[in-house]
């Protein structure tokens, strides 16, 4: 897999080199092509990181609220992350993109003969053992303890000797020599050079300075490529936590990395060959200064997206104010109409409307006959309840039971004055 992720870079190394025919140059421009091939996925990465940044807040105060409630607490910030277009994982998983292609640079520098160029292991070991070694009058290994780093230091004994190497080669006349003469006839002795600017970038940085002996270009020159180194990463790191803001806590957290890239800029500077500390140096200078491009452009463009996006969140927030005043009044006015209401609402009123007019059409051409409308009480039930209440149901007999007490009264009155007439008289 990391084969497959990495072999375009290890073409685009060996054409660089093709090009310049100097491993120092080539490995300036590939972190040159590198950093610009990765600007989109950084530029990506920046910007979930700004997003984050400026959630601090947000964040703060969910914690405050549901930090008793971790449920509920992870529900709030995955619905925030989701309203703010936000992916929790979206800052870092693009950084460590980086990372692969490193590696594989890695291994083309420190096995040039065979992950770079492709030799076969076999034809490598019969010209390391049967040509190089013997000519160089090298018995063992070049780098004591550590033979990981012998194949770039034949190699550039190979690119210093070549003359020397292939003719000893072409003298020998089996088949094996034959097919390294013909495979190292597709190189020059230039395009192994691994001098630049006076360093044998071949060569690991010694930080042992008392064990020099001599304080000379080489020593020197490649003891500071990984001091730049450590100054770059911390200068753009400082530049760059200072544009982008955020939370203090998060600010300290920073600095706490801020601190840690360093000591793996000194491992890396400290422990490998020259060229990986030429690429670390120049890939953290020039993704420095991309960074902080990146953070500047996009601290202005988030800053005009929340802008447009609280203008039209205020004038929603308007539109639906001026909405509910509307409908308050027209509501104390009786003057709502389906344009107050909702849709449902004004769909079921459309109809009854429509079926309104249909029948007063049918009504008004005979097509129809009005019926009288049947009463819902069946019987005289004046003690019913439900649709058969009558609300007048002791009227009558209240009104009935006076007249016959008034008649009754008023008869027993005539008849008692006729009776004492009669006594009287």
């Amino acid at each position: 897999m990391l084969d497959f992720i990495t072999i375009p870079f290890k073409y685009l190394l060996l054409g660089l080199n093709s090009l310049c025919h100097n491993y120092g140059v080539a490995i300036l421009l590939f972190a040159v092509v590198v950093q610009g091939i990765l600007t989109p996925l950084g530029a990506k990465s920046k910007k979930s990181m700004l997003k984050m940044s400026r959630l601090s807040p947000k964040l703060k105060d969910r914690e405050k609220r549901y930090g008793s409630n971790k449920t509920k607490y992870q529900q709030e910030v995955s619905k925030l992350y989701s309203e703010e277009g936000v992916k929790m994982f979206g800052g870092c998983l693009w950084s460590l993109i980086p990372l692969p292609i490193m590696i594989a640079l890695y291994r083309y520098i420190v096995q040039p003969f065979t992950k770079l160029w492709g030799i076969p292991e076999g034809y490598y070991n019969v010209l390391r053992d049967s040509y190089l070694k013997p000519i160089l009058n090298v018995s063992g290994a070049l780098t004591g303890s550590n033979t990981y780093y012998d194949e770039i230091r034949f190699a550039e004994l190979f690119h210093n000797n070549f003359d020397t190497v292939m003719a000893k080669i072409r003298e020998n006349g089996d088949l094996m020599a034959q097919n390294l003469a013909r495979i190292f006839d597709k190189f020059q002795a230039a395009d192994m050079n691994f001098n630049f600017l006076g360093l044998n970038l071949a060569t690991t940085p010694e930080w042992k300075v008392w064990e020099w002996g001599t304080f000379d270009w080489q020593h020197v020159g490649l003891f500071l490529l990984p001091v730049i180194s450590v100054a770059v990463s911390i200068a753009t790191m400082m530049v760059s936590q200072k544009l982008q803001g955020g939370d203090p806590e998060q600010q300290r957290q920073g600095r706490t990395m801020m601190f840690m890239m360093p000591l793996i800029s000194l491992f890396i500077g400290f422990g490998m060959p020259g060229l990986m500390s030429l690429y670390w140096t120049a890939g953290g200078l020039l993704g420095g200064i991309k960074d902080i491009l990146l953070t500047i452009h996009y601290n202005k463009v988030l800053d005009r997206e929340y802008e447009i996006r609280d203008a039209a969140k205020l004038q929603r927030e308007k539109e639906i104010e001026a909405k509910k005043s509307d409908s308050a009044a027209k509501l104390e006015s009786g003057d709502l109409n389906l344009s107050n209401v909702s849709k449902k609402k004004k769909e079921q009123q459309e109809k009854l409307e429509r079926e309104k007019k249909s029948r007063e059409w049918e009504l008004e051409r005979g097509l129809r006959k009005e019926k009288e409308p049947e009463s819902a009480q069946i019987g005289d039930r004046p003690f019913a309840k439900g649709r058969n209440y009558n609300a007048d149901r002791f009227k009558g007999n209240r009104e009935l039971d006076t007249d016959e007490s008034l008649s009754v009264f008023e008869t027993d009155d005539d008849t008692s004055t006729e009776v004492n007439e009669d006594e009287i008289s």
